[in-house]
């Protein structure tokens, strides 16, 4: 949990405004910039700590989103959810819980890509009046082959040491295990900003 003190000063930097009906960011006493340069900011965290600061940005993000979701008038809906927040599992946790969210889909690309294909759905929706394809698969990018990967290192980087695994998994485990960082490319490419092992950088998280 965050200090009163800490989750005051973050809750001043934004909040939603049930009578627009928008987020509103707390430029107006200098804490939220569009900035790096930012030295209340820089001053604020250096006076918390980085888990008391943690906490308090994420009561008040779920604050925030959880007002704007009370605010829709229907007693009860389905949700699409895209942009950079949504990659915050507690919060889409937070929504799935809400009791007028009879349901949620996270868009793959949960990054800003995501808000441009659900400007481009609408866009689509509203010139022919036919709802756009169905989203089947993250998987969208270029394929990898063993093959392709064993000609690329037998004739660009020799001087690169390489085996064969039958249990990748295991062996990427055992890595994991000792502490190494793993990088991982299979098949096809993910889209969006996801670590799914198909793209991926693994590295033991208890250390």
């Amino acid at each position: 949990s965050s200090s009163p003190q800490s989750l005051d000063m973050i809750s001043n930097m934004i909040r939603f405004d049930e009578t627009e009906q928008r987020v509103i960011g707390g430029y107006d006493h200098g804490f939220y910039l569009p900035s790096f340069n930012n030295p209340k900011l820089e001053s604020f965290a250096k006076e918390f700590s980085r888990q008391d600061v943690a906490a308090a940005a994420q009561m008040t993000l779920e604050k925030v989103v959880d007002a704007f979701i009370s605010s829709i008038p229907d007693d009860q809906f389905k949700i699409a959810l895209a942009g950079g927040i949504f990659a915050n599992v507690k919060l889409n946790q937070r929504i799935r819980e809400h009791q007028k969210v009879e349901d949620v889909f996270v868009f793959p690309n949960m990054g800003d890509g995501g808000l441009s294909v659900g400007a481009a759905y609408l866009a689509h929706l509203q010139k022919t009046d036919q709802p756009p394809m169905r989203f089947q698969t993250a998987l969208l990018g270029s394929n990898i082959t063993n093959e392709q990967v064993k000609d690329k290192l037998e004739n660009n980087y020799p001087q690169l040491q390489y085996e064969y695994a039958e249990n990748i998994e295991d062996r990427i485990a055992q890595l994991l295990a000792e502490k190494n960082v793993v990088a991982v490319a299979n098949g096809k490419m993910e889209y969006g900003p996801r670590a799914l092992g198909n793209r991926s950088i693994l590295f033991h998280c208890a250390d």
